[in-house]
């Protein structure tokens, strides 16, 4: 069958889906009740399942947003129901390995909607793309505040569900529940640098693929108390307690939540974002660096990318302040004189010193140091970049900058000719690109495969001595220590990134 519905039985039911293309959708699969009433801020529970037939062949509701811009309202604000998941899979008989996808959106927005699995699944992977609570729905801690009013790490225990569902239901798929790759973007990609060391999960997955995030975004207790204790504040609700926040009015949560994320611009503490995870729970333990480096991870296959100019897509939409918030947290950790010691380095190394030591700061020494503690852990890594920009206007003039990676992993959303919009990764795609588009595919279907078929796909082994790195462009390349010097200039620093 070409195109048509196709019934698909999982453990809940039946679901109805569609076959396009050679691929079977299942979109606005719901893989845990929704947290809402008495289930709200608590960890996901097993959805009743359905009686009758249930169509699945449009997205369903994507999380609760946070506004980044308080004077740009969404035009989809989400909804607190949101724990549904999308699956594309090959018609073909499997088993085809699995790629867990986690969507990124500075931990406050974004919903597995935007992107499409129709391509990887050409490619011969089965897709499963979850949304998950966010913002304070997913990342508050109250327990020091209001013990007992909520769970903790909301987000990764939803994530950890919907990995369980893909567990349970994948074979019905064609896919190979033993061949499991955790993949993400961005916050995503910070996400599964927490998700992939919690004991929730252990043993089930084989590969992880971050692409521009590591695995340092956290928070401490005591942060993250800080954090809520501000979130309190923030609501605006006169002599509120933290137990009142779990039943507040959604729009209310939401607008302390853009309160913060507003604060976080121009605050040196948190890093741009006043919400993460929280270590020192039942669901991260310790931190994701020290479960990495004492060998949490040693027999799981780990990727980490970045793009070339990662941060100046920032600075693209605001030549002003884009970045400035990292600027300010890289100040409190390093000091202003060595800061300003390295931005001289970076001066005497290309034109855009600014931008790049903002990207090497936030995305490329986390991502080195990532694969250097998965080496030290008896661990095999992975290191990438990806230094080609899609040729469809504007993006030449971008060049390779932040989600630049998505638009060759995923189907493209509309053709070249429409218009470009800020909005979702979609992107035209001209030939001159399908080339890399293809390669990127396959290298993350090789990630996904395991036993070491990335050195088969011509991706070699990181280590510490050559450090050899996959240049994502036409053609292809492998680079031994590209951008050494800026390297060596963090010798010695924030080596807990």
């Amino acid at each position: 069958m070409t195109s048509g519905d196709a019934s698909i039985s999982v453990d809940k039911g039946i679901l109805v889906g569609a076959i396009n293309d050679g691929v079977l959708s299942c979109l606005g699969v719901p893989y845990a009740a929704a947290p809402v009433g008495p289930l709200r801020f608590r960890s996901p529970v097993a959805h009743p399942g359905w009686d009758k037939p249930l169509r699945a062949t449009s997205f369903a509701s994507q999380a609760v947003q946070t506004p980044l811009n308080p004077n740009s309202p969404l035009a989809d604000p989400g909804s607190e129901d949101c724990l549904y998941l999308n699956v594309w899979a090959p018609v073909e008989d499997g088993p085809h390995p699995v790629m867990f996808w986690v969507h990124g959106g500075a931990f406050v927005s974004g919903s597995a909607d935007q992107c499409d699995g129709t391509a990887l699944a050409q490619a011969g992977l089965v897709v499963v793309a979850p949304n998950y609570r966010l913002g304070p729905f997913g990342y508050l801690y109250l327990e020091e505040v209001a013990p007992g009013a909520s769970d903790t790490n909301l987000a990764i225990r939803d994530l950890a569900c919907a990995l369980d569902w893909t567990l349970r239901n994948i074979v019905t798929f064609g896919g190979d529940p033993t061949r499991i790759a955790l993949a993400g973007q961005s916050s995503g990609a910070m996400t599964v640098g927490s998700l992939m060391t919690s004991p929730l999960v252990r043993g089930k997955f084989t590969a992880a693929w971050m692409m521009s995030g590591a695995a340092r975004q956290v928070r401490t207790k005591t942060m993250a108390t800080e954090s809520a204790e501000m979130f309190l504040a923030a609501t605006g609700v006169p002599d509120v307690t933290a137990s009142d926040i779990v039943t507040m009015p959604t729009e209310t949560l939401v607008k302390a939540s853009g309160a913060l994320a507003q604060f976080s611009q121009v605050d040196d503490r948190f890093d741009a974002e006043v919400l993460l995870p929280v270590v020192g729970d039942d669901v991260l333990p310790d931190h994701p660096m020290t479960a990495i480096r004492r060998g949490d991870l040693a027999d799981v296959e780990l990727v980490v990318t970045w793009a070339l100019a990662d941060m100046e897509l920032f600075r693209i939409f605001d030549a002003e302040a884009g970045g400035r918030n990292k600027e300010l947290f890289a100040r409190r950790l390093l000091g202003d004189d060595k800061w300003d010691e390295l931005l001289r380095i970076y001066e005497a190394t290309g034109p855009s010193a600014y931008s790049d030591l903002l990207t090497d700061f936030h995305f490329s020494v986390p991502a080195r140091r990532l694969a250097e503690a998965q080496i030290a852990g008896g661990g095999r890594s992975w290191v990438g970049r990806f230094d080609r920009a899609p040729i469809t206007p504007p993006w030449p003039s971008y060049g390779p900058v932040h989600t630049c990676d998505l638009f060759y992993l995923f189907t493209p959303l509309r053709p070249p000719s429409e218009p470009f919009s800020e909005v979702g990764p979609g992107i035209g795609m001209l030939d001159e690109d399908r080339s890399l588009a293809e390669h990127t595919r396959r290298l993350m279907k090789c990630v996904a495969q395991g036993e070491a078929r990335l050195d088969q796909c011509g991706w070699p082994l990181y280590d510490g001595d050559y450090r050899r790195t996959l240049l994502f462009d036409e053609p292809l390349e492998v680079a031994l220590d590209p951008d050494k010097v800026r390297r060596r200039a963090w010798e010695g620093l924030l080596e807990e990134f």
